[in-house]
């Protein structure tokens, strides 16, 4: 969690940052160790008291999800006792949810033209209507199939799908089932108008 005020933080407000983490830390499983520019420990620094950054470790088992809500309330908490300052959830986790939320708010309309570019493409290619619907429909069933097979392999293993595997999956099952769904229809409309009975 850092916490900066371009002006800087008086030492009320630094006392008020180390007593945040004190009454974080819970025992050997959950602690936050606060770091302040005030002691200017890196001389080529260009600030002093300026900036709050607190690491706070939790156990491995809490859901990474979990633990960013639980780091962004901590910022919360932070940003009421700092007027003026600003204060956010950094790290690893929080970027990784970010980037999670940014995707899965596009996703939808990412979706529908990625469903629609196909689906025109393929009816001009092959002069058929047919020939995208059957295309996307085999893709939707991929997906459900893998979607299920895949969350249910995690569970039995004990592992977690994070929230990207989803729009991952999507794009390289329409991907594949196009393009096999291409290979197959070329091929059979190149043996059709060689003369091959249609059955």
């Amino acid at each position: 969690v850092v916490a900066r005020k371009p002006q800087g933080l008086s030492g009320e407000e630094q006392a008020e940052v180390v007593r945040r983490a004190a009454a974080a830390s819970r025992g050997k499983d959950r602690f936050a160790v606060p770091i302040l520019n005030t002691l200017r420990l890196v001389p080529s620094a260009r600030e002093q008291g300026t900036t709050a950054i607190t690491y706070l470790f939790e156990p491995p088992e809490i859901d990474p999800l979990e633990q960013v809500a639980m780091a962004q309330d901590y910022a919360t908490r932070l940003a009421a006792g700092l007027p003026g300052a600003f204060t956010g959830v950094t790290g690893a986790l929080a970027a990784r949810d970010a980037e999670s939320d940014a995707i899965n708010s596009s996703l939808r309309w990412i979706e529908i033209g990625t469903v629609v570019v196909i689906f025109t493409i393929l009816a001009i290619s092959f002069g058929s209507l047919l020939a995208p619907i059957l295309t996307l429909v085999a893709a939707g069933i991929a997906f459900l199939i893998a979607e299920r097979l895949v969350t249910w392999t995690a569970g039995r293993l004990g592992l977690s799908v994070p929230r990207e595997v989803e729009p991952l999956m999507l794009v390289l099952l329409l991907g594949i089932v196009t393009d096999y769904a291409v290979f197959f229809l070329a091929g059979t409309r190149a043996r059709l108008a060689a003369g091959v009975p249609r059955a």
